[in-house]
């Protein structure tokens, strides 16, 4: 309409926040206004099969032709990623990612209880941090909502 043009992109951070309540329900059992998927991570809850085939699923995708990439945001629970051998994992994944042409990988290792008892009780958490897509945000200063979106993905998707 005014001359411009569209591209393709697989960066919606604020997207799924902002369509959610225009979308309808989604086969996946996704409800209207619940959330929709977070640049290249999966739905609320559909990341059934572990992280391992998130990667393989993500990766598909040749990320060259897209203007602003597409991110892959991941979260596991601490004891995935607990010890020599967590470290070992952690870097496996990594290597995986890249080796099969991943773009971005960010990730969170969090445990909802630890969240939410930082919702309950901020001051004994002034330096808890999340990474949101490229950039970190102190999780008790963030609004309400998007605290509760980080406590039900580590539920559900960490294992908590």
């Amino acid at each position: 309409m005014r001359g411009g043009h569209f591209v393709v992109n697989g960066d919606s951070i604020w997207y799924s926040h902002i369509w959610a309540d225009k979308c309808g329900a989604t086969p996946d059992g996704r409800a209207r206004g619940d959330l929709l998927s977070k640049n290249m991570s999966a739905s609320i809850g559909q990341d059934r099969r572990g992280i391992t085939a998130h990667i393989k699923s993500v990766t598909k995708i040749d990320a060259t032709g897209l203007a602003y990439g597409c991110p892959f945001d991941y979260m596991l629970h601490p004891s995935a990623v607990k010890g020599e051998d967590g470290l070992n994992a952690m870097l496996g994944l990594l290597r995986t990612f890249m080796k099969r042409g991943g773009y971005g990988y960010q990730g969170n290792v969090q445990d909802a209880a630890i969240l939410r008892d930082a919702q309950e009780h901020p001051e004994n958490y002034p330096n808890l941090q999340v990474r949101i897509s490229g950039w970190s945000w102190f999780f008790t200063q963030m609004e309400k909502k998007f605290q509760d979106e980080f406590i039900r993905r580590a539920e559900l998707e960490a294992g908590s």
